[in-house]
């Protein structure tokens, strides 16, 4: 009986013991796995979600001041150069420009200075009759302008160099995976182009890593147009490229 027992005990220490055993191979595997992953393949990446679309916009501002009679464009409307944006009321000018056809009828003896007066008055009418001219500021944003301005760890660009290639996940647009090229390096962090940039010379010192932006030019794609400035994009620079 006693051996029997025995017997039982030692198959159930040899059942535990591989067990143990296979465990411990999985964990090892994975570590394996792990360190091969880490020597191949991610150090050869650097990605940051501190990255946002950009475009070059364009702001329109009025060179004469007057009251709108008509708003030919609306928001989002795609416009052409040379295209007519608003029409300012001209009657002030044309009064002006009356006033001074008489000033030059009543003052003949100065002849030269009234030409210039009609000259100047005659300009003024001009550029109220052009209708291209709006009450208040307007954004215009080009066609093919668009980029991605990654904000960058200092420590995460001494591998990278322009031409790399980096895929662009926008945070809105999860399922699609655009491309792009590294374009250019900013000459100096976010931080020294700020308004009120850090001084690290008085009192107390924390050291912060510093964000370098980094302009990404984006490849053409079927679904190009869904990208808007300003939308969240999660950069990742391929360092073999």
């Amino acid at each position: 009986m006693d051996n029997v027992a025995q017997l039982e005990t030692d198959t159930d220490f040899q059942g535990r013991k591989k067990i143990t055993w296979a465990v411990f191979a999985a964990l090892l595997l994975f570590l394996l796995i792990g360190i091969l992953y880490y020597f191949f393949v991610y150090r050869f990446y650097q990605s940051t979600d501190n990255a946002y679309v950009q475009a070059d916009v364009t702001w329109v501002m009025p060179k004469i001041s007057g009251e709108v009679v008509d708003l030919i464009i609306q928001d989002n409307q795609v416009v052409k150069k040379g295209e007519a944006l608003a029409i300012l009321d001209h009657r002030d000018y044309q009064a002006r420009y009356d006033q001074a056809q008489s000033v030059v009828t009543l003052k003949k003896a100065a002849l030269d200075v009234q030409q210039q007066n009609e000259r100047s008055a005659k300009s003024t009418i001009s550029e109220a009759n052009s209708g291209v001219i709006a009450a208040q500021a307007m954004a215009i944003i080009p066609e093919g302008s668009l980029y991605v301005e990654a904000n960058f760890k200092e420590t995460q660009i001494e591998k990278m160099h322009i031409g790399q290639k980096v895929k662009l996940k926008i945070d809105a647009y999860p399922s699609l995976t655009y491309t792009g090229k590294i374009e250019s390096f900013s000459p100096a962090s976010g931080a020294t182009f700020s308004m009120m940039p850090p001084d690290n010379a008085t009192g107390n010192f924390n050291k912060v890593v510093q964000r370098i932006p980094v302009r990404i030019a984006i490849d053409s794609s079927p679904h190009i147009d869904l990208i808007k400035p300003g939308m969240s994009v999660n950069a990742t620079v391929d360092l073999k490229t």
